[in-house]
């Protein structure tokens, strides 16, 4: 006869061990609250160097300033609908702070149903692009963000028979496909960067790759070029008053009391 005896020294050391866990929390929670409070401060000085870094930046450089404008855009024409991020179990162990979060949002792949990214934003620009905001990468809650900019319409110009140059428009609305599930498929085979910029690698209907790069840098260009004069302009208001301050003539005019309509008559008698 065979005697059957349970052994429950195994769950009793993984309770002993769940226990200890709990145990050296409540003595330690001190210096755990302690540490977070440093890493959280630690996180806050890098955040703030960085926004610096991006303001003297984006004052320096147009095409920067073109690009942060264009994340800013598609940002607030987000569809909050292909955006999911959910709380994870795991932020337990970081005190509840949302570090951790389980990504269901929306994505954005190439032909070949390879994942690009997921999705933050878009919007359509007067440039006749449409701009996707999104990532693949992130460092803890840090999500590593770019902007994929499509060309939607592109009128090149081409010569005919007789050597004329005529313009032509080409179209590439149905190289963005948008599922019903709210994920979006972009013809191309990759993406590839030109500046701040991602642009994608269309292909043809026999897969080729069409060679858009004389448009996306005109592109770039163009809009650095709008900035540029924009700053230009603006620069130029702001010397010309400080110039009419240093001005005394003008300084003296405005010093000086309104006359009233009786002494304006009696200068001019």
């Amino acid at each position: 006869m065979v005697q059957v005896v349970e052994n429950n020294q195994a769950s009793e050391n993984g309770i002993q061990g769940i226990f200890g866990i709990f145990e050296w929390l409540g003595h330690n929670i001190w210096w755990i609250v302690f540490a977070i409070i440093i890493l959280g401060l630690g996180v806050g000085v890098l955040f703030l160097i960085k926004m610096l870094r991006d303001e003297r930046k984006e004052r320096d450089d147009p095409i920067y300033q073109n690009y942060k404008d264009t994340i800013r855009s598609c940002e607030k024409n987000a569809d909050k609908r292909r955006i999911n991020k959910k709380y994870s179990f795991w932020n337990l162990l970081f005190l509840g702070l949302p570090i951790m979060r389980s990504e269901h949002s929306n994505k954005v792949y190439n032909f070949s149903n390879q994942m690009i990214g997921y999705y933050r934003g878009h919007v359509h620009m007067q440039d006749n692009t449409l701009c996707f905001l999104m990532y693949k990468s992130k460092f803890l809650f840090f999500e590593n963000k770019f902007i994929l900019k499509c060309p939607i319409k592109i009128t090149p110009k081409i010569k005919d028979k007789k050597g004329k140059i005529k313009t032509v428009e080409v179209d590439f609305k149905e190289m963005i496909i948008s599922y019903s599930n709210l994920d979006y498929k972009i013809m191309c085979s990759g993406i590839s960067k030109d500046s701040y910029f991602w642009f994608p690698n269309y292909i043809d209907q026999e897969n080729n790759i069409q060679d858009l790069r004389e448009y996306t840098n005109n592109i770039i260009v163009e809009n650095s070029h709008s900035d540029m004069v924009k700053r230009v302009l603006s620069v130029g208001e702001q010397q010309v008053e400080k110039a009419m301050l240093h001005n005394p003539n003008v300084r003296y005019n405005q010093l000086s009391p309104q006359k009233t309509k009786k002494e304006q008559e009696e200068d001019i008698e």
